[in-house]
């Protein structure tokens, strides 16, 4: 998987001044974040009036950023580590903490001109876009995340300077980013490093495989339609050969 001339072999460190929130999902995925980043980069109106729910795809062309051929190269997130991650236990062996938030609408905060124009309208608690909630977080008080990646360090530097966040919740303080720190290395650890997948690598990528399970491979991860069967993080993997893999079409 020979990339472009411009692609370098990086190590991207966010250094985190609160915990970061993961929500249900067990990584912060460098390609997904990219992806978010590049879609608000390139049209910021139309980002904002996008449904939360909208699928947007990206291609090679979209992400030039993270060189692709078959597949970005791009590791999950490693919380205050640097090794690849253990498939057999999950992210939490990394201390957490388990709370719960409540969301309702005050509208006492309403001011009296709107409470004028709204006379006839009532709100329903138990659904709508006003409806209350609990919502229990994870959080994971780490210093540091780190990435690996295969990139334009040029355009990679200039989407994340747009970054001030990772994870779930950022808009109550979760997952602040004090720094970031990009730096060249000499081998890529992107995609498989020390025999071990540094993120959810496609089946018919593979010659070996330790375990797999059915899940996203590319971004948007939310979208329950677009999942293969892949090696997850951590796994043992041997990638097919060079030729092989120009040969698959994903």
């Amino acid at each position: 998987m020979t990339p472009d001339a411009r692609h370098t072999p990086l190590r991207v460190d966010f250094f985190l001044s609160s915990p970061i929130c993961l929500g249900q999902y067990e990584y912060v995925r460098l390609d997904g974040v990219v992806a978010h980043l590049r879609a608000r980069h390139m049209d910021p109106a139309a980002y904002r009036r996008r449904p939360s729910k909208e699928t947007v795809r990206t291609g090679a062309d979209d992400m030039r950023a993270i060189h692709h051929r078959g597949i970005y190269h791009a590791s999950v997130g490693l919380l205050d580590a640097d090794e690849p991650p253990n498939p057999w236990m999950p992210v939490r062996r990394v201390p957490y903490t388990d709370s719960t938030i409540y969301k309702r609408l005050e509208t006492g905060l309403l001011c009296d001109a709107r409470l004028a124009r709204m006379a006839n309208w009532k709100h329903t608690p138990g659904t709508g876009p006003y409806k209350h909630g609990a919502i229990k977080l994870v959080t994971h008080p780490v210093r540091r995340v780190r990435f690996y990646a295969r990139a334009d360090e040029h355009v990679l530097r200039g989407l994340l300077a747009g970054l001030y966040a990772l994870g779930k919740k950022t808009a109550i303080g979760y997952g602040r980013i004090e720094s970031c720190d990009i730096t060249r290395i000499t081998d890529d650890r992107s995609v498989v490093w020390k025999g071990k997948a540094m993120r959810s690598i496609p089946y018919e990528m593979l010659d070996e495989c330790e375990l797999s399970e059915r899940c996203g491979w590319r971004p948007p991860y939310w979208n329950a339609h677009d999942t293969k069967i892949c090696a997850p993080p951590g796994a043992s993997v041997t990638l097919k050969s060079g030729r092989q893999l120009r040969q698959i079409m994903l």
